[in-house]
């Protein structure tokens, strides 16, 4: 049996390193679905919808209303001094520490991002099947 646990996001701003347009400062409000896969349980539950949700929001409250950079850029160098985020190569960037995430991806594409979360959440969803990730109403990535 599927379940699916829609409703959930987060908002942040990124950039596309080299990509024509996607390749200036600009934000989406994220949207996020998660499929499990299992048999009922004793009390008729493939998962707990509260307990998804929770697992959910922990990752997601890591990235909301942050600045995404890449971490594994061959395009993007990020480096952290102090109290401030050095951002160089296709773009140059100071940021406050606080406003940022550097996520361990080659660029914050959705497709990149919904494989992150992705692993981040399969461990404490054990009945994890799928992420989709949409971007906007019209774009999103699902993982795998």
């Amino acid at each position: 049996m599927l379940i699916t646990v829609s409703g959930l996001g987060f908002a942040a701003s990124h950039f596309l390193a080299g990509h024509p347009t996607c390749g200036r400062l600009h934000g989406h409000n994220y949207r996020v679905e998660i499929v499990c896969e299992g048999e009922p349980d004793d009390r008729g539950m493939v998962a707990d919808f509260h307990d998804i949700r929770a697992a959910a929001a922990a990752v997601l409250d890591e990235v909301d209303h942050r600045t995404l950079l890449p971490g594994k850029s061959s395009e993007v160098s990020v480096a952290v001094e102090g109290d401030e985020v050095h951002v160089t190569g296709c773009k140059s960037l100071v940021l406050p520490r606080e406003d940022v995430v550097v996520l361990p991806v080659r660029n914050t594409t959705c497709e990149e991002l919904a494989v992150w979360l992705h692993d981040r959440l399969v461990e404490d969803v054990p009945s994890l099947v799928n992420v989709r990730l949409w971007e906007n109403e019209r774009s999103s990535a699902a993982y795998p």
